[in-house]
Parts: structure tokens; C-alpha cells; sequence
């Protein structure tokens, strides 16, 4: 059996005490079509982590923000177009410097929530993973 791995990016972007989600839209190539994420993506072979995350979020939802700390670590395994993949996440905590969303078309809605109300919507299980290590961090 053939595999691939990949390593993604993925930020938990504040603003005034919100953090923005992102839904992934129906379509045959999806892998969670109606569950909530976090904004981010793959990186490219020799790409810093920190350059693909503001690629990746300026391409998903046309934002800039200011990345500040590691999160949570995580890895999950879709099975994609016939071939098994291991992909590596990393999240990070980041800062909103500009708000108007602009959703590319692999998501077809956004919210701005708080921490408690983003846990009571059906998301991704590396998201989930992430916002309740980020919660506990933002406890501290």
C-alpha cells in the first residue's frame, strides 16, 4: 500500500475574544464536507512553517495575522484518492491583523465565536484537539 505524508499548518486566529472557524463546503474531493476547522494547510517541501501558515490563511479566508505561540501537535490519516496519508499538524496561536473574511471555495461559512460556543459545533478532531489544548493554555 502507498502512503504520503504531510506536514500542515493551522492557526487559531484571535480577535476581541472570538477565534475564527471555518466550514469545509460539500464536494466529491472533500474529506469532512459540514464540519468546523481551523484555517490553515499543507506546507511545500522546503517551505518554513511560519510562511506557509500566511500563505495558507490568506488564501482560505484572505487574512494577515501576527503568529505567536505552538499549541498542539497532532497527526490524523485520510485515506485520499486511493492512497493512505499521514499528516502531521501543527497549530498555532495567532493574532488577527485584518477581519474581513474572504472564505476561497473549499469552505462555504465562517464565525467569529468564543472558545465555549466553538466546542458545541461539529468539528474536525484535530480542531477539537487544539481549541481544548488552547483553552487550557489561555487559562493559565
Amino acid at each position: 500500500m502507498s502512503q504520503e505524508q504531510y506536514v500542515a499548518v493551522k492557526g487559531i486566529i484571535r480577535h476581541q475574544g472570538k477565534i475564527l472557524l471555518i466550514r469545509e463546503a460539500p464536494g466529491e474531493d472533500r474529506t469532512n464536507p459540514g464540519k468546523w476547522d481551523l484555517p490553515g494547510g499543507r506546507i511545500a517541501l522546503g517551505e518554513h512553517p511560519a510562511d506557509g501558515l500566511h500563505r495558507e490563511i490568506m488564501d482560505e479566508v484572505g487574512l494577515e495575522v501576527q503568529i505567536s505561540k505552538l499549541i498542539w501537535l497532532d497527526e490524523w490519516r485520510p485515506r485520499i484518492d486511493g492512497l493512505q496519508r499521514q499528516i502531521v499538524g501543527v497549530f498555532l496561536s495567532c493574532t488577527a491583523k485584518t477581519t474581513d473574511v474572504k472564505l476561497n471555495e473549499d469552505h462555504d461559512d465562517h464565525r467569529w465565536v468564543k472558545l465555549d460556543d466553538a466546542k458545541k459545533l461539529p468539528l474536525m478532531s484535530a480542531a477539537a484537539s487544539a481549541l481544548e489544548a488552547y483553552g487550557g493554555y489561555i487559562a493559565e
